[in-house]
């Protein structure tokens, strides 16, 4: 099921996946609040559609598109305690602060370094298995799904 939402007219286009990331101070004030800020934090989603419609935004220079979005499966790495398919479990949350840190850049950054995430109830949908995210204890990487 897609969800209607508005994002930067320049990464609105079928097919662009981005991290919702929570709102910004400038948003608190606009009239289309409600609209742009109904996507979960910390989750992921891919642009399905593009409606052409076009809003001024306060945190978009070039304005805000309307669009529809799907919200794709999230991974993260978990403790191997933790990693039982089908479990609902509260995320703890982790920042990559041990050496060596992941930066931001790296492909594995999201998924072992994911602290939007925090205190959310999910359910591991799938075990994927061990991933190497230079923290000291033995990381497992898990497919998410939203609990509701």
């Amino acid at each position: 099921m897609s969800k209607v939402t508005l994002i930067g007219k320049s990464q609105a286009r079928m097919g662009y996946t981005f991290l919702y990331a929570g709102d910004a101070p400038e948003c608190k004030e606009c009239k289309l609040y409600r609209l742009c800020h109904t996507l979960r934090e910390g989750w992921t989603y891919e642009v399905v559609k593009v409606r052409g419609v076009t809003h001024t935004c306060p945190v978009h220079e070039d304005g805000a598109s309307v669009v529809e979005v799907k919200e794709l499966p999230l991974k993260l790495a978990i403790s191997r305690k933790e990693a039982i398919e089908g479990a609902i479990i509260t995320v703890e949350g982790r920042k990559c602060t041990e050496p060596p840190p992941l930066p931001p850049g790296d492909d594995k950054y999201l998924v072992c370094c994911n602290s939007y995430l925090k205190g959310t109830k999910v359910r591991i949908a799938k075990v994927i298995g061990p991933i190497d995210c230079g923290a000291k204890e033995e990381l497992i990487e898990v497919v998410l799904e939203a609990v509701d």
